[in-house]
Formats: structure tokens, sequence, C-alpha cells
């Protein structure tokens, strides 16, 4: 809130959507130009819309500026009460119209490619003018202009993901008369989403999947290959993510003999476990 209110102009809105234990969380990402550069601030990482619709989530967003309005008008008022006759401290605190996203003036917003956060991309843009108008900046919302930009990161996954799909269906007909062998029981599939998917769910340190044996592992790791570098796992658990492919697959590649090895004493071990 502070910084946001300090910097004069944004020359960039980012923002993207994750989940978490089936929860959609949102975060809002502000770019500023400094003498030393880009510099990037998070108003928010955790906002969550009431709706799960795109109309909802636009406003969901605006309202994190409002926010950011209400904590600076809170700190002001506890440094006043603090220190009544010290006028220099309080003038260090922005004011809280000061946190605005009319400053996002000729600036960016950047959200991914999907079709629903390029709608949330609009809507935005719209209540960013309406507010540009209301608050007297400009006379009408022709004059109040912004540039809507997809975001590099995920249109290079999407170029990835296509490349993955060529990948897979070269693998399952080359391992055609394999795949046919193993009973259908196992699940197994050439997918690469679904192999690091099973990789988190086994692997992953974090142990949020309750049938993974992440703890395990990592205590399996410090006896047997103390020392040895290990890559953590890619989240692949609580939603599609496009850049997941890409992002788990050295890590997998990496640990594939201490997975490997892990497994095959544990199936050799003669347990349940």
């Amino acid at each position: 809130a502070y910084t946001v209110a300090r910097v004069p102009r944004f020359h960039q809105i980012y923002t993207d959507g994750t989940t978490r234990r089936q929860t959609e969380l949102i975060n809002m990402l502000i770019g500023y130009v400094t003498d030393e550069g880009l510099k990037t601030v998070t108003l928010d990482n955790m906002i969550i819309s009431p709706e799960k619709k795109s109309l909802s989530t636009a406003q969901a967003l605006m309202q994190s500026m409002e926010n950011a309005q209400k904590l600076l008008k809170g700190w002001r008022e506890v440094t006043k009460e603090l220190y009544p006759d010290d006028e220099d401290i309080l003038a260090l605190i922005p004011l809280p119209e000061a946190a605005t996203l009319t400053k996002a003036r000729d600036a960016y917003i950047t959200t991914d490619t999907c079709s629903q956060a390029k709608y949330v991309r609009t809507q935005m843009i719209k209540a960013i003018k309406d507010l540009a108008v209301k608050e007297g900046i400009c006379e009408n919302t022709e004059d109040f202009r912004m540039h809507e930009l997809d975001c590099w990161n995920h249109l290079r996954n999407l170029w990835i993901e296509h490349a993955v799909d060529t990948l897979e269906k070269r693998v399952k007909t080359d391992l055609a008369e394999d795949l046919l062998d193993i009973p259908k029981i196992y699940r197994v599939d050439v997918a690469m989403n679904l192999l690091l998917r099973s990789i988190d769910k086994e692997f992953a340190l974090t142990a949020n999947y309750a049938k993974g044996h992440g703890s395990m592992f990592a205590h399996w790791m410090e006896i047997s290959h103390p020392g040895a570098l290990l890559f953590p796992t890619a989240r692949m658990l609580g939603g599609t993510r496009q850049d997941a492919v890409t992002e788990g697959a050295l890590p997998a590649y990496m640990n594939r003999h201490y997975c490997v090895e892990f497994l095959f004493q544990k199936l050799c071990a003669g347990t349940t476990e």
C-alpha cells in the first residue's frame, strides 16, 4: 500500500490465478519504473472472488486497491494518535487517495491467455476508466488510454503444451505393444502431466497429499544419500497450470535415480507401505 501510493505512475498491472486446496486465489502486482529500472510490488496475493466469475473477479481486484487505501487511512490515524504534535512523521505516510488505479494511465494490464482472464482484463480496464472519469482525471473514458497484453510466459507454455502433446502421441505409438502388456488396473500412461502429478503426490516434501510418502522419502534421502542434491518437485496438484510440465520435467529427470531406488526398496520391503 505504501509503495503504490508513493509512486507517481503505474506502468503495468499484472494478475494471475491459481488453486490451492480447492480454493481459487488471485494475485495482483503493480509494475513501475525507477532510475534502477522496472520494479514490481505485490498489492495482494490472496484475493478470493466470491462468485468465481469474470465480473466478480474484476471487482475483487479493484477492491484490493480500496483495501490498500483503508490500510493507509488506519496507519495515519494510529500515527496521529501516537504522535499528535509531530506533523513530520505523519507527512511520511501517503494519503489514502494516493493509492489509486487511475495511476495506470497508458499502462499495460497483463493476464494469461485464456478467455476468462481476457474478459477480466477488459472489465478491469472499463472499471479503471470509469474511476478516472469519477475522479475528474478526464472528461470521458475515451481520453483515458490503457493497453492489454498477454503474458509472454503463458504464450511460451502454450507452444510447449502443443509440443508435449505431439511428443506424447509419438511415445504412445512407439510403446503401444508394451502398454498393452501392462494391466489397466495400474493406470500406466505416457501423459507427462499425469506422470508429474504422481511424482508430486508421492515425493513432494510438503506432504500435501495424504497417501504420499514425502516425509519418508526425505528421511530415506538423509540416510541413503546424505548431502545429495535433490530438486524440489513441481506443484502439480490443486488445479491446471500451463507451465506445470515445463517446470516439472527438470526435477523429475534429475531426481529419477533416487525416486526409482526408493520405490524399488519399498516394493521389496514386504510391507503394505
